[in-house]
């Protein structure tokens, strides 16, 4: 999850990718010719990170706290939050991101319910 980390900090933290795509979407909304588009690259965006998930949970033999499109929407709505959020204050972190994800992916371990005991 570094990647997730690297790519939240260069597109979420020091660009104004998020301003512009938020500009945009509320622009093409009443377009059609523009709305396939974005909902494509949404749907695109969605799947990367779908896959992205799936490949990190079986490199890491970690077991999710939710299934992974539960954790794509999870991931995906943080980050669009977060990016809004900076536009009006820049000094929110941005590392939230990959800490949720690392948490979704470990809390499973924690929270599971002990194994039964065999009575004797």
């Amino acid at each position: 999850m570094e990647r997730l980390g690297t790519w939240t900090e260069r597109v979420v933290g020091t660009s104004g990718w998020p301003r512009f795509e938020l500009e945009f979407a509320l622009a093409a909304r009443d377009e059609p010719a523009l709305e396939q588009p974005l909902y494509e690259r949404r749907a695109m965006l969605h799947d990367a990170l779908a896959v992205v998930i799936e490949r990190q949970l079986e490199e890491t033999g970690a077991t999710a706290l939710l299934p992974t499109e539960d954790m794509v929407r999870a991931l995906l709505g943080v980050g669009i939050g977060i990016a809004v959020q900076r536009m009006l204050d820049p000094s929110i972190p941005v590392d939230t991101l990959p800490r949720l994800f690392n948490s979704l992916v470990r809390e499973r371990a924690r929270t599971s319910p002990p194994s039964p005991r065999r009575s004797r």
